[in-house]
């Protein structure tokens, strides 16, 4: 739509104003492109443990983001005011770590969780003779659409199977943590589950301590910020409004009918280099 406004729109406008804001572009929020990228990144962490393909689609549209992000940019959204380095700072610090956490405790949750059937072999158990016999069963496809019919013998020697609460998280077990294999799992399913139980601990054990030192960080700099203060660099000489990239904060509505923001303060005395545009 951008492109179009600009090379549609905006030849055929009737007066200056009204082709400036066919270019002024689309407007962007930092905070939502790295809110993306995290749903992007968590997702791919919460199911990547059964669906291993999810890391490679989600490096796929991280891939794609960038360019078209990058694109956008350059050609098409409007200019994004001055912001710091607090967004990436706390979403690299914080939201990428808590995806850490789920990475980690999903995986041990998948591992010793599945099949996910809540049907267990029992080995003590044989099979009633009443229930011996030859049964017809009708399986359909996936939309019903579709039916056929098999048979089943039941022998004496068949394999017996019974109830077993296999969701540590909502089952009526409540929930189990750190997710230990139980009866169902054996052989290297059983071993790689407590591989990933431990593994799970240690990591929410790490990023928990990054989390308290942080906090006990900010805590102390809130209480003795004033007198642990050391400046950043050397005194360069220049004066603050010989700084070009200086800008002020200035009431401003933005209006879609003009090009430029409605000033909503009395700005006499306010030197013109303060504006950002």
């Amino acid at each position: 739509w951008g492109h179009f406004q600009r090379h549609v729109v905006a030849p055929r406008a009737t007066t200056q104003d009204s082709m400036n804001l066919c270019f002024q572009g689309l407007e962007v929020e930092l905070a939502e492109r790295y809110t993306n990228m995290t749903k992007i990144m968590f997702l791919a962490f919460w199911y990547c443990s059964i669906f291993p393909q999810a890391l490679f689609l989600a490096a796929v549209a991280l891939l794609v983001n960038y360019y078209t992000d990058r694109f956008s940019l350059m050609r098409t959204w409007k200019r994004a005011p001055h912001v710091s380095t607090e967004i990436s700072t706390y979403s690299r610090h914080f939201f990428f770590s808590s995806s850490c956490i789920f990475l980690a405790g999903m995986s041990s949750f998948y591992w010793s969780a599945f099949p996910f059937d809540n049907i267990c072999e029992a080995d003590d158990l044989s099979l009633p003779e009443t229930l011996e016999g030859t049964y017809t069963a009708t399986i359909s496809n996936r939309f019903n659409t579709e039916f056929t019919e098999k048979e089943i013998a039941l022998k004496a020697n068949s394999t017996v199977y019974v109830f077993c609460e296999q969701d540590y998280i909502l089952g009526s077990l409540g929930t189990s943590y750190p997710f230990f294999p139980r009866e169902w799992t054996t052989g290297e399913q059983r071993w790689i589950a407590y591989l990933f139980a431990w593994t799970s601990v240690a990591v929410m054990a790490l990023i928990g301590g990054k989390f308290l030192l942080s906090f006990l960080g900010w805590i102390r700099s809130s209480f003795a910020g004033a007198n642990t203060h050391e400046g950043v660099g050397d005194d360069q000489g220049v004066n603050f409004h010989d700084v070009r990239n200086i800008t002020g904060y200035i009431p401003q509505v933005r209006s879609k009918i003009f090009s430029y923001p409605l000033i909503a303060c009395k700005c006499d005395k306010i030197g013109q280099q303060l504006f950002d545009w």
